[in-house]
């Protein structure tokens, strides 16, 4: 089936959540996202690259018209290792990133991403809290004015109280837009390694720029995350009541084994409710396997995509935006 994309030319980025939508310059834009890890392990490199270089990842995701990349970082990353230069081993198929330090192969995908129509959205992918603000200022700094940088994720699967976390996003978000006036988005997790957005209406996030802020989910497969949270398949309680056209919301990360029948079972019950709750905009997790923990939208050749995993997703979100940066 043929899809009909919208395209949207740009020479910067002004990025804003209206209506209930994601905007580029006022245009919504419907995403049809994927996590690559790499940047919050030891190999400080994308997953990957030891089997092929990053213009044929992002070329086999353009041309399954992924239009946004979700990168994951750690704080660890940022403190001790952004001039860290990683081990041939871990890019051993890429030979363009000879002598460059992690933080300069992060500036290679930004760059190659753009020139495919791909938007990035960061995320702090660790629980260690020390540094933080030091932490985002340094990669806010280097990449908060690129063209096809969407936003950032400010905390990964928040371990905190509702009203503590509030506290904490209001607080963060306060002295990032002092301190970088720029038009990206912040993706804001619920409680509950992500899901629980439930007290949203009852005690609501007060900033200032809400146009820039978008309520992600996480969601995960029965034998990816087990919990004894009777509300944690509640979807509509705990997150779908904010698709109502004045919040912006996103399945910021949802996966799921497909070799595991009951998986397969709650990824269509999952995704039908999405559909049938007009809730498409998605980044999947994630590009690559880690065996035991997760199964991704890349065969374990690393070269050619799951087919299930894919038609899933081209279900979910038929339609995704072509992004003209």
């Amino acid at each position: 089936m043929k899809l009909f994309l919208t395209l949207i030319p740009t020479a910067f980025a002004i990025w804003s959540s209206s209506n209930g939508n994601i905007q580029n310059d006022g245009i919504p834009i419907a995403i049809r996202g994927i996590t690559w890890y790499g940047f919050d392990s030891t190999s400080l490199v994308p997953e990957g690259l030891f089997k092929h270089n990053i213009d044929y990842y992002l070329d086999l995701l353009a041309y399954n018209n992924f239009n946004v990349i979700q990168i994951p970082f750690s704080s660890t990353w940022i403190t001790d290792n952004i001039d860290f230069f990683p081990s041939r081993t871990f890019f051993s198929a890429d030979s363009s990133l000879e002598n460059k330090t992690s933080i300069e192969i992060l500036d290679v995908i930004f760059s190659k991403a753009q020139e495919r129509g791909i938007a990035i959205v960061l995320n702090h992918f660790d629980s260690n809290l020390t540094n933080y603000i030091n932490v985002m200022d340094t990669i806010l700094d280097r990449y908060s004015d690129n063209a096809n940088f969407m936003g950032i994720n400010i905390l990964n699967n928040p371990d905190f109280n509702y009203s503590e976390w509030i506290e904490f996003i209001e607080s963060t978000i306060h002295h990032l837009d002092l301190v970088h006036p720029h038009s990206f988005l912040y993706f804001i997790n619920g409680i509950q390694y992500g899901y629980d957005w439930s007290n949203a209406l009852s005690n609501p996030i007060d900033i200032l720029n809400s146009d820039r802020l978008v309520y992600s989910i996480n969601s995960y497969a029965p034998s990816i995350y087990t919990t004894s949270d009777t509300k944690k398949y509640d979807w509509y309680d705990n997150f779908g009541f904010l698709n109502d056209g004045n919040h912006s919301l996103i399945i910021g990360s949802w996966g799921a084994r497909f070799n595991i029948p009951t998986d397969v079972a709650w990824s269509l019950t999952f995704t039908t409710f999405l559909v049938s709750s007009n809730i498409r905009n998605n980044i999947y997790w994630s590009f690559g396997s880690l065996p035991g923990i997760r199964k991704g939208l890349l065969n374990d050749d690393w070269s050619n995509l799951n087919p299930m995993i894919l038609e899933a997703l081209i279900t979910l979100q038929p339609n995704p935006t072509k992004i003209i940066f």
